[in-house]
């Protein structure tokens, strides 16, 4: 068979649903968090481990999948990770305990990674500065249906299969995606690096790549943006589901919102890559994440404050959300095009330098939402504040003079 050309729509569908693994290994399991606390007899804090010990796993790992893909290329690397992918999603449908289901998760974040970390160095080899932009645009719209559709689909499966079942589909999705990789993609990495892996090569790209002005930076906001919305996904099941009382099937349609806004930016910033800068894009983006973070806080306060439990304290919650999405869904192209540019010749690494501080980012507010979690929206709100401001201020500070200003 064939492999598939780069830039078609085919070749762009798969490399889509191959990064949105790693996203819908968390956003299917959100509607199945307190059935997983009632079925251990835990706690909410541990239930929400679950996804914390999937995030680490793909940030552990992505230094070592980034080095092992410069050195042997992308696709045989991608596959070894899809197939742990798979068996570690078979071992989660049958964990006996929660202590096990954790520690499975972890694994299966490891195999998550490999596709992550390959696709963005994919698109880095194979198409120039505003094309990669483009590129990660369409693949950001293509992410962001997964918190639109995930949930809803977890949602609707949780009475029929129990949240073991849940953890089958992950495992059926990535065999797919591994049996169409392996049919279908060809190798990208023009030149291999035999010293990719070596460890003093390896410390010195890393520190190529943090001592290059602004990629840092760039990573920092990555790390806040998405880490505040990774902990407003994993937060908002128990305070919609049990502040506010909406069903695990109608919980999803509430996330959904939030996907379909950032479904409909990602796809405008492919349009404005077109006529705008780098830097122009995110002084502007950057300002608005910013309040729109400020917003969800004071909306959540105020909710909590009266005490409002029904449609109206849930509009105050989603509402302002729907604007930060809207941020996000141009900010991550932009700012991941940003930090990996300036470093060519080691994209692998670079890749996986930003995809492990994404992912610490969104376990670490995972983490932070559950110890947060008072029984109220406000939750949501510090959150988010705290993710938007921190994207902000990295921006502001240290990332806008090296923002790419060229087309």
């Amino acid at each position: 068979m064939r492999h598939l050309k780069p830039g078609t729509s085919l070749f762009t569908l798969l490399l889509g649903l191959l990064i949105s693994l790693q996203l819908l290994g968390v956003a299917i399991t959100l509607p199945v968090l307190p059935s997983i606390t009632a079925s251990f007899n835990s706690t909410p804090e541990a239930a929400q481990l679950t996804i914390s010990a999937f995030l680490a796993g793909i940030a552990l790992s992505q230094l070592i999948y980034g080095a092992l893909s410069d050195r042997f290329g992308r696709k045989p690397i991608m596959l070894g990770g899809l197939a742990l992918y798979t068996l570690t999603g078979l071992g989660c449908a049958l964990a006996p305990d929660i202590e096990w289901l954790i520690g499975l998760r972890v694994a299966q974040g490891i195999g998550a990674a490999s596709a992550m970390v390959i696709v963005r160095a994919m698109v880095r080899d194979l198409f120039e500065r505003q094309q990669a932009v483009q590129m990660m645009g369409r693949l950001g719209s293509m992410i962001a249906v997964m918190p639109m559709l995930a949930p809803l689909l977890g949602g609707w499966l949780l009475p029929l299969t129990g949240w073991r079942g849940i953890f089958g589909v992950l495992a059926a999705t990535s065999l797919i995606a591994l049996i169409a990789s392996a049919s279908l993609l060809g190798e990208s990495i023009r030149h291999r690096d035999p010293m990719a892996t070596d460890p003093r090569r390896l410390l010195a790209n890393c520190r190529t790549f943090v001592t290059t002005p602004g990629c840092l930076a760039f990573v920092m906001i990555i790390f806040f943006a998405n880490g505040g919305m990774y902990g407003y996904s994993a937060t908002s099941s128990f305070v919609l589901m049990t502040v506010f009382g909406v069903s695990s099937a109608n919980y999803g349609w509430f996330l959904g919102m939030t996907g379909l806004v950032m479904v409909g930016s990602s796809l405008l910033s492919e349009r404005i890559a077109r006529h705008w800068t780098i830097r122009k894009t995110l002084s502007v983006i950057m300002t608005m994440m910013l309040l729109s973070g400020l917003a969800v806080l004071a909306c959540t306060l105020i909710a909590t404050r009266f005490e409002l439990r029904g449609p109206a304290g849930i509009a105050l919650m989603i509402v302002p959300m729907l604007f930060y999405g809207f941020t996000l869904g141009i900010q991550y192209p932009n700012a991941i095009a940003a930090a990996l540019h300036p470093v060519p010749a080691i994209s692998g690494v670079a890749s996986a330098i930003a995809g492990s501080a994404q992912m610490l980012g969104a376990g670490l507010f995972v983490w932070l939402g559950g110890r947060l979690f008072d029984g109220t929206p406000s939750t949501i709100g510090y959150t988010i504040a705290l993710g938007g401001t921190g994207a902000f201020l990295s921006y502001w500070l240290f990332g806008r003079r090296h923002a790419p200003d060229k087309h």
